[in-house]
């Protein structure tokens, strides 16, 4: 089927199509046929494919709660691309709602794709705090700490690169919160090497002298090499 007509109404009205559409046999291949249409759509339009998943959503969720799931995904990003974030964390928290096995995998996915991809989705440093808190949030609802503690990280190197200072050294206080609930050496050792980073980066000689000292340690306890973007940050702290 050719949605491309159908993308061309106003959200409600394709709303009221597609329900009139799934009075009649709606297979799987007529369901794929829209998410791939809608796809190639957020490319040029993402702002236009938005609005038509957010339309079809409703529809979906009653009869098909499985694939309202993947139109809120899509949705998701797309709100993300058109760079329209609260809406986009709005249909994450939609998709969170449906407590679901499926929901769950989808939404952690999801926000570790932000996480991984916040500079290409183009939103602003003022914003990231905002983006890195909801992802969080996310996590923590599925107690992924070790996975909240990668985006602490990822933050404070951020922040770190662009001089906002104090909001680095918190995201590292909130890491080696976790790292003293959790125990885990291999994650003691990303923090140590990230605070190297860190350090090296606002040029606190000391501070990183001292923790690559410790981070060198911990990774010859685990018998590992450092990782080879923090050993230079490593040696650096020595020079």
């Amino acid at each position: 089927m050719d949605w491309t007509p159908w993308f061309e109404l106003p959200p409600p009205e394709f709303a009221r199509r597609l329900r009139r559409r799934m009075a009649k046999p709606f297979g799987r291949n007529d369901f794929i046929s829209l998410f791939n249409a809608l796809l190639l759509l957020a490319q040029d339009d993402p702002r236009r494919s938005a609005a038509i998943g957010d339309a079809a959503t409703p529809v979906l969720i009653k009869r098909r709660p499985k694939d309202a799931l993947v139109m809120l995904e899509l949705a998701a990003r797309a709100h993300f691309i058109a760079l329209n974030p609260e809406k986009a964390f709005q249909r994450m928290d939609a998709m969170v709602k449906l407590d679901s096995a499926a929901a769950r995998d989808e939404v952690v996915e999801l926000a570790l794709a932000i996480k991984d991809d916040i500079d290409r989705f183009g939103i602003s440093i003022d914003q990231r705090p905002w983006i890195y808190a909801k992802v969080t949030t996310i996590l923590a609802r599925y107690g992924e700490i070790d996975r909240i503690a990668e985006v602490h990280l990822d933050a404070a190197l951020l922040y770190s690169r662009h001089g906002a200072t104090q909001a680095a050294y918190r995201s590292l206080e909130s890491v080696e919160r976790i790292v003293r609930e959790t125990r885990s050496v291999p994650l003691l050792a990303r923090m140590l090497a990230a605070m190297v980073a860190v350090g090296c980066e606002e040029r606190d000689h000391p501070w990183a002298i001292k923790h690559g000292r410790r981070a060198l340690r911990v990774f010859r306890l685990m018998g590992e090499p450092p990782p080879p973007s923090r050993c230079s940050a490593i040696s650096r702290s020595h020079s």
